[in-house]
């Protein structure tokens, strides 16, 4: 069964502050070693953080936002798909995120499950960046391009 993300007013587990987290949008990408040492060195001076931890997963997996995740939207005509995105999601986990194509009950257009208008960041990836306890709020857009270039792909 799929692993969900917890909904509001599911019981929190004790976690570090851990925002914000990046990954690959590409959900195929492996940067190796250097280019991950690299962004991991610039995540943390330019967010002031602890740590930066790299992570690249044998498969596919969704990353998402934690405690932050509330909505799914169509990204053609915006309607909220959250309880279709569960069975979605569901088929896909089943398959090993092979194909991430689907079809939305809304518009019946055929989308990429990573293309979805999450609230907050979220998708499926197997490379992630995940900033431990930030001192600065938000990653300055330069940082951003910078972080997609040294990756060849767009980062999330």
């Amino acid at each position: 069964m799929f692993d969900m993300p917890r909904f509001r007013g599911a019981p929190r587990a004790a976690v570090r502050r851990r925002k914000p987290q990046a990954f690959g949008a590409a959900e195929r990408v492996h940067p190796s070693e250097e280019r991950r040492s690299q962004q991991a060195g610039l995540l943390q001076r330019a967010l002031q953080a602890d740590n930066v931890l790299s992570q690249v997963t044998d498969a596919v997996r969704f990353v998402d936002c934690g405690d932050n995740f509330e909505t799914v939207g169509c990204p053609h005509c915006g309607t909220d798909v959250g309880e279709w995105w569960t069975l979605a999601m569901e088929a896909a986990h089943d398959q090993q995120f092979a194909d991430l194509r689907a079809t939305t009950p809304c518009c019946a257009t055929t989308v990429s499950l990573n293309d979805l208008v999450y609230s907050w960041p979220a998708g499926l990836a197997r490379y992630t960046l995940e900033v431990l306890n930030p001192g600065v709020g938000s990653l300055p857009e330069r940082v951003h391009q910078r972080l997609e270039q040294l990756l060849g792909s767009r980062m999330r």
